[in-house]
């Protein structure tokens, strides 16, 4: 059992503007009798501050010198990561499907960008008993 699915891009191309009679059109000739719509709720940045680690290694080595003599010399490294900040950019979307004869919400959920947007959806849709 499936179902098929267009883009809404290559029914109603982004190249002109429709109106929602032309659009309603559209969607009355594919047969389509739900739409997936997805939105934009919140979005935003967080900030995260990478401490500063300074590491440092201390090696002897053994060394002979011109004269012959065995010396044990200690070595280190220094080596320092961190002390600065990223900012990660984040999102939370409402997802609807509506039915397209009547224009009412069928199902809703929201979503964040922390996982694939389609898994998300199908794992949603799973959950709550509308795919099997």
């Amino acid at each position: 059992m499936g179902f098929k699915h267009y883009l809404q891009s290559n029914l109603c191309p982004p190249t002109r503007t429709w109106t929602e009679e032309q659009r309603d059109q559209v969607i009355k000739a594919n047969s389509i009798d739900g739409i997936l719509r997805i939105t934009v709720a919140a979005e935003g940045t967080n900030t995260q501050q990478v401490p500063i680690e300074t590491i440092t290694t201390h090696k002897k080595e053994k060394e002979i010198n011109k004269k012959g003599d065995t010396v044990y010399v200690d070595k280190s490294i220094t080596e320092t990561q961190g002390g600065y900040t990223t900012e990660v950019p984040w999102k939370r979307l409402d997802i609807k499907m509506v039915d397209a004869a009547t224009g009412k919400t069928a199902w809703i959920t929201s979503a964040t960008d922390k996982q694939p947007l389609e898994s998300m959806v199908v794992d949603a849709l799973i959950n709550d008993r509308m795919l099997k």
